[in-house]
């Protein structure tokens, strides 16, 4: 069953950027993060990969996901290529670096739960402990 997540119907996985905003503060003025596929589809039940690339050498990427209505929900940090990071949220998630600009979100046994829009992010983004958020995002994925 193929699931389409943005729409009522029972599709899956649909990545797109929001938009090519910028938030520039301090060491990171200038340093650019995008997404490396724009859409991705698959199927329920299968995995899911979500890809994004900086500009420079970070020293962290940071993966978020958020449901309508709700704040963003941090999922998992990745430091470096040497080591897979699982997700403390959900054990079907995992962050990997390819190289040294480029991180991979992968999601295992997609499901219709996991519709979200989701983030990469050179900076931790969610702040507080109240709901209040830093977006400091390039791009982010719609599904």
């Amino acid at each position: 069953m193929l699931l389409y997540l943005i729409s009522l119907f029972i599709y899956l996985c649909l990545f797109k950027p929001l938009n090519d905003y910028a938030f520039l503060s301090g060491d990171i003025s200038g340093d650019e993060i995008k997404p490396n596929s724009t859409e991705v589809f698959a199927e329920e039940g299968s995995d899911v990969i979500l890809s994004c690339e900086s500009s420079t050498i970070p020293s962290g990427l940071f993966w978020y996901r958020q449901y309508p209505g709700s704040t963003p929900q941090f999922l998992v940090a990745v430091y470096s290529a040497e080591k897979d990071q699982i997700s403390e949220v959900s054990s079907r998630v995992l962050g990997k670096m390819k190289g040294k600009t480029q991180t991979l979100m992968e999601i295992s046994s997609a499901a219709v739960s996991d519709s979200a829009l989701y983030y990469c992010a050179m900076r931790p983004t969610v702040a507080g402990t109240h709901g209040a958020t830093y977006k400091n995002l390039l791009h982010g994925w719609k599904h």
